[in-house]
């Protein structure tokens, strides 16, 4: 009986050793980083036009509630009545943002700079 516990005892060592080992440490793990700084630069919410490092158009990055509306009543003050249909960040360097507008006769384009200002009316 002492032999049968003992073979049962060597054989739990063996399968606790093997098993720690297959779950053990990966010479391939690498430590993931603790701390950094964001460049505003870098970042995608940035409200200038420009292509950010990893190639995407800054032109994608969403546009903040405030900043829309105040967007919408500059191209509604432009232009008249109307209703606002889309407003995206510019990928062009003459302004910043575009606010398309419909119009009963027409749909334009409002081009606006990072100010506020109107850049252009495209008709």
């Amino acid at each position: 009986m002492m032999n049968h516990r003992r073979l049962a005892t060597a054989a739990l060592a063996l399968a606790l050793a093997l098993g720690v080992s297959a779950c053990g440490s990966d010479d391939e793990t690498r430590p993931l980083p603790t701390s950094g700084t964001l460049d505003m630069e870098e970042s995608s919410a940035s409200p200038t036009p420009s292509v950010s490092p990893d190639g995407d158009d800054a032109d994608d990055a969403p546009i903040d509630r405030s900043t829309r509306e105040r967007l919408e009543r500059v191209a509604l003050e432009e232009v008249g009545d109307g209703r606002v249909e889309d407003v995206e960040r510019s990928d062009d360097s003459s302004h910043a943002y575009e606010v398309d507008v419909e119009r009963r006769d027409d749909d334009v384009t409002v081009e606006i700079s990072e100010d506020f200002e109107v850049v252009r009316v495209d008709r």
